[in-house]
């Protein structure tokens, strides 16, 4: 009789997965759990698909006369053209720094798909779009505005 039990060894150099360890300060964590619950996945789902969506897309990275902090969750009215369609609506800035102090400057805003559906939607603005960005002329609308 086999005195392990258990799994079989794997060859040597190879593991089944890899466990990385993420620490949260309280206020992201309680927006996450906010995420969650919304997602229906649990929160090790939650936050590897979210790193595999960011590993899937190529970031965008910009100069801009904002800082990280001066856009980072601020609200903007927008109105952009696409290829074959124009886009507007109001959103809010999430802001990435790089080591090189470049940005990665989305908007997120947030659309009905349908009656029973809500849809965020997140546009990744290049270098032509951040030279755009300005202060809005009125606060109460939003706080930046982009017209492209």
């Amino acid at each position: 009789m086999n005195k392990k039990m258990g799994r079989p060894p794997l060859p040597k150099g190879q593991s089944k997965d890899v466990q990385i360890g993420v620490r949260f300060n309280p206020a992201d964590d309680k927006q996450i759990e906010k995420a969650v619950a919304k997602s229906g996945q649990t929160k090790p789902d939650f936050i590897r698909n979210a790193a595999l969506a960011e590993t899937r897309k190529p970031t965008v990275w910009v100069k801009s006369k904002w800082t990280m902090e001066q856009l980072s969750g601020k609200t903007v009215e927008f109105a952009l053209t696409v290829p074959g369609r124009r886009d507007d609506g109001t959103g809010k800035f999430l802001v990435r720094k790089n080591p090189a102090d470049e940005l990665a400057i989305d908007i997120c805003a947030i659309a009905s798909a349908t009656r029973y559906e809500m849809v965020e939607i997140r546009y990744h603005l290049y270098q032509a779009a951040a030279d755009k960005i300005e202060l809005h002329p009125n606060p109460k609308v939003a706080q930046f505005r982009l017209l492209m």
